[in-house]
């Protein structure tokens, strides 16, 4: 097993409201918590149903965040050299 260092970014959509300013506050903690399941795990057990590739993960992060996050966009996952969009 070999482990690789990767950078997460959220984009979220909509106008300034209650619910959107909630969100962009919390998505630092919500994204640390989902990160730090995946730190150190083989992400074959983690991310069933997919390839643990940068596109598996960014789906995986994506579906954690859909249902608490109102104006979702997308999730991008980049590793040097390599990234990934993957869309609502």
């Amino acid at each position: 097993m070999h482990g690789h260092d990767w950078d997460v970014a959220v984009t979220v959509a909509g106008s300034p409201n209650p619910d959107t300013v909630e969100l962009v506050t919390q998505m630092p903690m919500v994204l640390s918590t989902i990160v730090w399941e995946l730190e150190g795990k083989n992400l074959n057990e983690m991310v069933r149903g997919t390839k643990p590739t940068l596109e598996g993960v960014a789906a995986y992060i994506l579906e954690r965040l859909r249902l608490d996050s109102p104006g979702l966009v997308s999730v991008t996952v980049s590793i040097p050299f390599h990234q990934v969009t993957v869309e609502v």
